[in-house]
């Protein structure tokens, strides 16, 4: 194996502060966007087939219908799957609440997965339960359409820009 020079070795940059011009820029145009549906601004989840529900007062909703890509092996919903919605309808009730110079990032996200899914559409709707100036808190639930719990979520936010630290 060849030894690579050091000359050769472009070490990455690491930021400390405030980020330069451009990376500042893209995250100006996320905040002016946290206002819009959740799938507006990420087409990953547009993709999948993630649907935006509610966002306000502290609650937030999204919802997929089941199709044959969504499932895994064993013919259920994927539990990653299942997880991105708890995550998003998460986002989806802490935007609400936010400052207009305010950013999130979740630092913890725990789902109990309760019963499996195969068809039809699941809910996924999120409650803030505790909001202090840096962290968020809240319990996610996620069902089928004939009302039976699939899974239950609780996560974590951290809050930063103004107001957030």
């Amino acid at each position: 194996m060849r030894k690579i020079n050091r000359t050769e070795y472009k070490q990455p940059r690491y930021y400390i502060g405030k980020p330069p011009i451009a990376r500042r820029a893209r995250a100006e145009l996320v905040l002016g966007v946290m206002g819009l549906a959740a799938t507006e601004y990420s087409p990953w989840l547009q993709f999948v087939g993630v649907e935006d529900g509610l966002s306000e007062g502290g609650v937030g909703s999204v919802s997929l219908a089941i199709k044959p890509h969504h499932l895994q092996g064993a013919g259920q919903v994927h539990g990653g799957l299942i997880a991105v919605l708890v995550d998003t309808a998460f986002f989806r009730a802490e935007s609400s609440i936010l400052g207009p110079a305010q950013r999130t990032t979740t630092v913890e996200l725990k789902v109990n997965y309760l019963e499996s899914a195969d068809s039809g559409r699941l809910t996924s709707t999120a409650r803030i339960i505790s909001n202090s100036n840096r962290l968020v808190v809240a319990d996610v639930d996620v069902e089928a359409e004939d009302g039976r719990l699939i899974a239950q979520g609780l996560g974590t936010f951290l809050l930063f820009g103004e107001d957030g630290g």
